[in-house]
């Protein structure tokens, strides 16, 4: 079953089996930590089933970008009133943060912050412009 709420960390792990050895009640463990008793049982069982109070590794490939790096590329697409490409953007990256990624992992991250790709539309002549280019063609 994946975890239900936030993992407690190793030292708090550790904190809990030492009251435990100490034959500290269970509501007491976890009025000291500050956390349900039934947080503490879990993790009392934990321990004595892998004899560790290590954090399993996390399933799937970690993201390339941090939160941080992200906000930076929306912002600099926010700064600029003409739009940047992604392979741009990209290049951008690998200057600033030192990583390089995909355009797509570009994109991907505009996408999801409501920049969506698109061609600009095609204006009409000024009147002043449609004047001068009839008057050529004449």
């Amino acid at each position: 079953m994946p975890p239900r709420g936030k993992e407690l960390s190793k030292d708090l792990k550790d904190a809990i089996i030492k009251l435990n050895k100490e034959s500290k009640s269970q509501r007491l463990i976890a009025k000291i930590i500050g956390k349900s008793p039934a947080t503490k049982q879990k993790t009392i069982e934990k321990f004595q089933a892998e004899a560790n109070t290590l954090n399993k590794p996390r399933t799937g490939r970690p993201p390339i970008l941090t939160n941080r790096e992200r906000r930076i590329i929306v912002g600099n697409v926010k700064k600029k009133i003409r739009r940047d490409s992604a392979p741009k953007l990209t290049t951008d990256g690998k200057n600033n943060f030192a990583k390089s990624c995909n355009p797509e992992t570009i994109r991907r991250v505009l996408r999801k912050a409501g920049y969506n790709g698109r061609n600009m539309q095609r204006k009409p002549f000024s009147k002043v412009i449609r004047r001068k280019t009839i008057d050529f063609a004449k």
